[in-house]
């Protein structure tokens, strides 16, 4: 079973990554909206780590040298910032 720490705010794209993961077999996913929620799971064990750079209680970058201190996965961050509509959304910078 791959386990996955997803960290993300936006409850429809938590949402729909979850459903799409959790299809598939072998993957069980663990959410958390905010960085504190995700530091609560900090002592448990991932195998990969979804995480959104924008985060409404801290910053990605931060969380992701935290959760460094717990975890030796792979954490890939999403760059919040372009699916939130911000600079070069949807022109592919």
């Amino acid at each position: 079973m791959i386990r996955v720490l997803m960290v993300e705010d936006d409850p429809v794209i938590r949402d729909t990554t979850r459903y799409f993961l959790q299809s598939q077999q072998n993957f069980e996913v663990v959410c958390a909206e905010t960085g504190g929620d995700a530091l609560s799971h900090a002592r448990e064990k991932f195998d990969v780590i979804l995480m959104d750079i924008l985060l409404p209680d801290t910053n990605g970058v931060d969380l992701c040298q935290r959760l460094r201190s717990w975890h030796h996965c792979p954490i890939i961050l999403l760059p919040g910032r372009y699916r939130h509509g911000g600079a070069g959304a949807g022109d592919g910078r």
